[in-house]
């Protein structure tokens, strides 16, 4: 309308007491994100930086196998382990590998049996191996394989201060090379099966979290380390192990119908191989005792001057009793099953003591060839009252005492 004069609309205003409220919320909120931000870079920042010092490790599980061992037959891999628990000698871990490498191709295989062609086939045994003289390390290093925005890390074992052989015709000799992922190991996995075993050299992811993936080259000195941790969980003596070779090669096997090697139709393989292991309390003295018949690169190596090979031997200590015995016509004869098993170990490792307790027994002593053939060291025999005992010839280098209620007899 003319002359008419428009209104404003109003303002609708803001209490001071809102934006106050606004801005606290505002504040609390980005402070909120700071923190979230600040948690979120230190936690991928600490898991980067602890997994690179401390690279989770993949260690093999072994078994003991329920076979026994076979002084006759040669394991593709043996290990032998001097741990010096009883500070008597050097400390020394060989590791051996007991190999073929080109096959003789017969130029027939007619009539032939499959034993016979691989026997034919392959012929020459060589042998490679890693010593470790005192000290056993393996320098783990982790370094970062991935772009600049990729958590990726790989973890590369690497032996020191170890010494590597070849072996062949029984005569070892410094190896000019490590062992090597490009060596193509020909081994014999038992029952007429043979098989090429080549170091997987692609690596394997270990563990991821977070943004970081961690990868460990699985390559002969991770295997060589992992076999390590299940030789020093086994207990003393010699055992055979039951190892899965597939996480450190792969396998062809060889085929005798037409002499060639094949990749088995499956990837979802296990490679079991028996590996002997010989752990024993006592250090090396002698380089006779190695594997190599050498040691430190030394062909007459000695622990200290000792040149003895019998420095030192792992003994049993057992004790006998009178339960152990079978009573017959009032004479003492030991029981066939303790004859057997106590025969099979070398009289030079048994420390054999028979204790006799004469006060509960009508015994009045020891049967002719009471002992078998068995090696006894010492024998004690005692009783609360007086009674008299006999004996005839004792083994060789035996000693008998009794206490002052038993008188002792020889039978002539």
């Amino acid at each position: 309308m003319p002359g008419s004069v428009k209104k404003k609309p109003a303002r609708k205003r803001t209490s001071t007491k809102a934006k106050a409220s606004e801005r606290r919320v505002s504040a609390i909120f980005m402070i909120l994100l700071y923190i979230f931000v600040a948690l979120s870079i230190g936690v991928i920042g600490y898991t980067i930086y602890y997994f690179k010092n401390n690279p989770p490790q993949t260690i093999a599980v072994g078994e003991v196998d329920s076979l026994t061992y076979s002084e006759d037959k040669q394991y593709p891999i043996e290990v032998l382990y001097s741990s010096n628990a009883k500070q008597n000698g050097e400390r020394v871990y060989e590791l051996r590998m007991n190999y073929y490498i080109d096959p003789e191709l017969p130029s027939s295989t007619a009539g032939l049996t499959s034993n016979e062609v691989l026997a034919q086939t392959f012929k020459q045994t060589y042998s490679s191996g890693i010593q470790f003289v005192d000290k056993i390390q393996f320098e783990s290093r982790t370094t970062h394989v991935g772009g600049l925005f990729e958590a990726s890390y790989l973890t590369t074992y690497t032996p020191t201060n170890a010494y590597y052989y070849n072996t062949t015709n029984n005569v070892s000799y410094d190896a000019i090379q490590e062992l090597s992922y490009k060596d193509k190991w020909i081994i014999d996995f038992g029952e007429g099966k043979l098989g090429r075993i080549t170091q997987d050299a692609e690596n394997q992811i270990v563990k991821k979290l977070n943004l970081a993936t961690y990868y460990s080259n699985q390559n002969i000195n991770k295997f060589l380390l992992d076999v390590y941790y299940c030789v020093e969980s086994l207990e003393y003596g010699k055992q055979v192990l039951l190892f899965d070779l597939s996480d450190y090669f792969t396998f062809e096997y060889f085929s005798t119908d037409d002499l060639k090697f094949h990749v088995p139709d499956t990837d979802e393989q296990h490679l079991y191989v028996n590996i002997l292991v010989d752990k024993t309390e006592n250090g090396m003295v002698n380089h006779e005792q190695s594997l190599f018949d050498i040691v430190a690169n030394d062909a007459n190596w000695t622990y200290d001057g000792v040149i003895a090979e019998d420095y030192w031997t792992s003994h049993a200590e057992l004790n006998l009793t009178i339960a152990d015995f079978e009573l017959k016509d009032s004479k003492l004869s030991l029981n066939e099953d303790a004859i057997d098993y106590y025969s099979s170990f070398d009289p030079k490792n048994l420390d054999l003591t028979i204790n006799i307790d004469l006060t509960d027994t009508t015994a009045t002593g020891f049967a002719e060839k009471a002992f078998g053939d068995l090696s006894v060291d010492e024998i004690v025999v005692t009783s609360s009252t007086a009674k008299t005992f006999s004996y005839y010839t004792l083994p060789e280098n035996c000693t008998i005492i009794a206490n002052n209620n038993v008188t002792l007899e020889v039978i002539a």
